[in-house]
């Protein structure tokens, strides 16, 4: 097929292409560092904030709408993946897996920002989260990750790990 191979990344890429959902052109304005809301963006959001908003939306929904999943589209009878980030925004050569430091049952996809990133240059952060369904259901890791979301969205998730 055309747009890329048939796994779930390349799945992803397709929908997200055909959402018009690509990544951000040039720096991003606005926003100061440290605060607790994320900079304000033009264009596409990350998925994680675009989850936060899916999700603050639904009790203003009438009823039988349904509820957004946590799990992405790309999870398997085995993991359950949630991603944090677009990977389009990081150096391809820079992914990496690891283990969570504290978590049994999640694994963590890594990238580094290429240093022309306009808010992050050189930061490695977590892309995707990646839950063992036998040891975290869906609303389990949806619960760990409100508990842990701002550790998940930031810089040097592993420093002293």
């Amino acid at each position: 097929g055309s747009g890329g191979p048939d796994t779930p990344l390349g799945r992803q890429a397709k929908a997200m292409a055909a959402a018009g959902t690509g990544p951000r052109d040039g720096p991003v304005p606005g926003g100061a560092p440290g605060g607790a809301e994320p900079p304000k963006r033009s264009g596409p959001i990350e998925p994680w904030d675009r989850f936060t908003r899916a999700r603050a939306t639904e009790d203003t929904m009438p009823a039988g709408f349904g509820h957004a999943p946590f799990f992405d589209l790309s999870s398997s009878a085995d993991k359950g993946r949630f991603r944090v980030h677009d990977a389009r925004g990081f150096a391809p050569e820079s992914m990496r897996r690891a283990a969570h430091p504290a978590e049994a049952g999640m694994v963590l996809l890594l990238g580094t920002r290429p240093a022309s990133h306009a808010e992050y240059p050189g930061a490695e952060q977590v892309i995707t989260l990646m839950f063992d369904r036998a040891v975290f259901s869906e609303a389990a890791a949806e619960k760990w990750w409100n508990a842990n979301r701002e550790w998940a969205v930031g810089t040097a998730p592993l420093r002293g790990a």
